[in-house]
């Protein structure tokens, strides 16, 4: 990454496979109007910060890198005029819909400049 905004709380070395981060961020560019991150080409480019991570939640990453389902639970569908299925199923439905609210609005109220501190917090206990 190169120097921008925030690039003083970069996260070095949180990347997956290669293809994998460049997905990710790509996914993160194609938001325009996010600004979160900028494409830098040339020897060395890759990918830029394009804000302050104290400004960016967590939420904001996970909504524009595009998830649609934070659970892969669900329910059964072996029989379609059972009752007690259709019951269990709708109350499934009604618990996930329940969590995914819980969990994006977490989401909302942590920013990325405390996940760098955290991880960094936890780099430095690893190595002392």
């Amino acid at each position: 990454m190169s120097k921008s905004a925030g690039a003083s709380q970069e996260p070095r070395g949180w990347y997956a496979g290669a293809a994998q981060s460049s997905q990710r961020w790509s996914r993160l560019r194609e938001d325009a109007e996010s600004g979160y991150v900028n494409s830098t080409g040339g020897p060395g480019g890759g990918w830029a910060l394009g804000c302050d991570l104290n400004q960016l939640t967590v939420r904001d990453i996970y909504e524009a890198i595009g998830h649609t389902a934070p659970f892969v639970i669900g329910m059964t569908d072996d029989n379609h005029t059972c009752p007690v299925e259709a019951t269990v199923n709708r109350y499934i439905t009604e618990a996930l819909g329940s969590a995914e609210e819980t969990l994006l609005r977490l989401f909302g109220e942590k920013r990325l400049s405390e996940m760098v501190h955290e991880v960094t917090a936890a780099r430095l206990r690893k190595t002392s």
